[in-house]
């Protein structure tokens, strides 16, 4: 007999711990994410519950249950949830024995068919990953655990451009064992000044790069460049926050084959234990010079005490 509610069958299902905020990892990606039907908690249940009426029932109160809710994600596409997990249910699935919260992903048009905007399904990845969840196919084939380790690379966002002889001394130190050359004049990619989606904006030194180079490692890579489209997630913030100028620092593995996905080798493993805190040390120096916003690869935005730990977790 499955653990899992009828509510969920014939859907995609992300599974996130108990304690997580469905809306703050939905909002960092929709801009129109919201709550439809807030959900009744057991508390807010129990809180609510009146006595029963009649003489018999007299003292007694019902028994409260928790009511799921609908967040929309898109215009299109809804989570609905959340329906509790338990620790002993969430081991037979093959998780970690916890409680989690389930959340079907729901298509408006076709409720009785899974999702399959390709949008959506990146975000159920993405916010999987950063709440150390899973997803749970529509088919039931086999959990999806990703790994909260593949998220590495880290963007700056800020109002400052920094040139490169200035952003060089910065980061150069904290890449201890790497050799370190830097590309100036580069071609502009989509967003940045000169290249498709330019908007205009405010002047800023041409794009550039600095790549550290590892023995056995791959390669970090800095690109500094001004953007004119920014993630979701900072529309949330003040404009004085962050800015459009965007150092993207990321590492190039040397098996590509490899790089963020699910199950990768011993080797690799070891590979990005070592180089992820040098990312993060290296954006955390640009964040003290220039000021403004990370965000890592999934779109979420890392704040101090996140990017301090990332760049204290190992050492070389």
């Amino acid at each position: 007999m499955s653990p899992l509610p009828l509510a969920v069958d014939g859907h995609h299902v992300l599974a996130v711990p108990d304690t997580t905020d469905l809306l703050t990892l939905a909002s960092a990606w929709f801009a129109q994410a919201d709550w439809l039907t807030a959900p009744v908690t057991a508390s807010q249940a129990r809180s609510r519950a009146r006595p029963m009426s009649g003489a018999r029932f007299r003292g007694m109160v019902a028994d409260p249950e928790p009511q799921p809710g609908e967040l929309r994600l898109t215009w299109e596409v809804s989570a609905r949830g959340p329906y509790p997990l338990p620790p002993d249910a969430a081991h037979a699935l093959g998780l970690p024995a916890r409680s989690y919260d389930l959340y079907a992903v729901v298509p408006h048009e076709d409720p009785s068919r899974p999702v399959a905007d390709p949008g959506v399904l990146a975000w159920m990845s993405a916010a999987a990953r950063r709440s150390a969840g899973a997803i749970l196919p529509a088919d039931r084939a086999q959990i999806v655990v990703p790994d909260p380790r593949s998220s590495v690379d880290l963007t700056l966002w800020s109002a400052v451009a920094l040139a490169p002889e200035a952003a060089v001394p910065l980061v150069r130190p904290l890449l201890s064992g790497a050799r370190v050359a830097v590309a100036t004049g580069l071609p502009a990619q989509h967003g940045e000044p000169g290249g498709p989606g330019d908007r205009g904006g405010p002047a800023a030194p041409a794009p550039y790069e600095l790549v550290a180079t590892y023995p056995y490692d791959g390669e970090v890579r800095l690109r500094f460049s001004r953007s004119s489209e920014v993630p979701v997630v900072l529309t949330a913030l003040d404009w004085r926050e962050y800015g459009p100028f965007a150092y993207r620092v990321a590492w190039l593995p040397p098996e590509d084959a490899e790089y963020r996905t699910d199950s990768v080798t011993p080797l690799h493993a070891i590979a990005r234990g070592r180089i992820a805190p040098y990312v993060a040390r290296a954006v955390s120096a640009l964040a003290r010079a220039a000021g403004g916003a990370v965000v890592d690869s999934d779109g979420y935005l890392v704040d101090d005490a996140e990017l301090t730990a990332r760049a204290a977790s190992t050492s070389r």
